[in-house]
C-alpha cells in the first residue's frame, strides 16, 4: 500500500494521494499538469463501490482514463489489505 503513487496514462502522468479520516468516506486526490495549470480532482467509491471521479468539469481525456483510475486504486487498495492482514498474522 502507498499513500502517493503515480500512474501514466496516454503520456498524462497523474499522481494519486490517498485521504484517509475516520468521519469521512476514504477518497484519492488526484493531481495533474493540464497544459500550464495544475488540476485536482477526487475519486471515491461510489454505492456500486467502484471508484468514480467526483462531479467535476474535466478534460475529456480523465475520463476516458476513469477505468485505469479505477484499476490502479483497487490494486493499491489490494496491497493495503494484505499488509494489515500480515500484521495481524504477526
Amino acid at each position: 500500500m502507498k499513500e502517493e503513487f503515480t500512474l501514466v496514462v496516454d503520456f498524462v502522468r497523474y499522481q494519486f494521494k490517498r485521504i484517509y479520516h475516520p468521519e469521512l468516506a476514504l477518497t484519492y486526490h488526484v493531481h495533474f499538469d493540464a497544459g500550464f495549470q495544475p488540476t485536482v480532482f477526487r475519486m471515491r467509491r461510489n454505492g456500486s463501490g467502484e471508484w468514480k471521479i467526483l462531479p467535476m468539469q474535466l478534460p475529456a481525456h480523465v475520463s476516458k482514463s476513469e477505468a485505469a483510475f479505477h484499476d490502479a486504486i483497487e490494486r493499491n487498495e489490494e496491497t493495503l489489505q494484505d499488509f494489515v492482514a500480515r500484521s495481524n498474522d504477526d
